[in-house]
């Protein structure tokens, strides 16, 4: 049975270009992530988490390691909703 995790990234709205990727095991995962990392007082995303949105951009099979993107970056959540 194949594996497909999705590939997300982070739009910096100040800097105004996406954050490396990172791979998720579904969207709602990749959700939490998200909200952990602007919701941790620890790292810069805390104090600006209004700046940044979440967007999946392609889903992986780990199977055969084909990358399957997307036409164009699918909007998830902005920062500011958590």
């Amino acid at each position: 049975m194949s594996k497909i995790s999705v590939i997300c990234t982070l739009w910096d709205k100040k800097a105004k270009f996406f954050a490396s990727p990172f791979t998720s095991t579904n969207i709602d995962t990749a959700i939490r992530d998200f909200q952990n990392i602007v919701s941790n007082p620890k790292n810069s995303f805390y104090s600006h988490k209004e700046d940044y949105d979440l967007f999946e951009i392609a889903s992986f099979n780990s199977d055969t390691g084909v990358i399957k993107p997307l036409p164009k970056p699918k909007f998830i959540l902005n920062g500011e909703n958590i």
